[in-house]
């Protein structure tokens, strides 16, 4: 049996069943052991990103609504920076106070990092919260893009 492609359709439906948009929820402490991050492989980088309070960040996790198929958009960082350079990675970075939320950050970090505009974009969904050994706590926002 050969399975149909997953759509856009699909992934709508199956974020808004098990996911929300409500990023109070995303604020709230969770005991170290329900916390998904660094320290998962690395229990010492818990503690690092514990000591610096778990700043935090947001990533688009974009999904683009390509007619043939869905696809997933990354970055690659450039070979220059003196952190993380070229690495590959979801558009993101560090909540600045003008961010009223993850999505917005999110949102404002694609539109610098890659010239997405927001008129293309529809969050969906925020997947669970993710504690860096660097200090971050990243919200990562779902989201549908429209190419164009």
């Amino acid at each position: 049996m050969i399975e149909a492609p997953f759509s856009i359709a699909d992934l709508r439906a199956r974020a808004t069943e098990r996911l929300d948009l409500d990023h109070a929820r995303l604020y709230r402490d969770l005991p170290a052991h329900e916390r998904w991050g660094d320290h998962t492989l690395n229990p010492g980088a818990f503690q690092v990103a514990e000591r610096r309070g778990g700043a935090p960040a947001a990533v688009l996790v974009p999904v683009v609504a390509h007619a043939s198929a869905p696809t997933v958009l990354l970055t690659q960082r450039a070979s220059h920076l003196r952190q993380h350079s070229g690495q590959i990675a979801f558009p993101g970075g560090r909540m600045d106070a003008c961010d009223a939320s993850p999505i917005e950050c999110a949102l404002r970090e694609a539109r610098e990092e890659i010239g997405l505009a927001s008129r293309h974009v529809e969050p969906i969904a925020y997947l669970d919260p993710y504690v860096t050994g660097t200090g971050f706590r990243v919200f990562p926002v779902l989201a549908v893009v429209t190419p164009g």
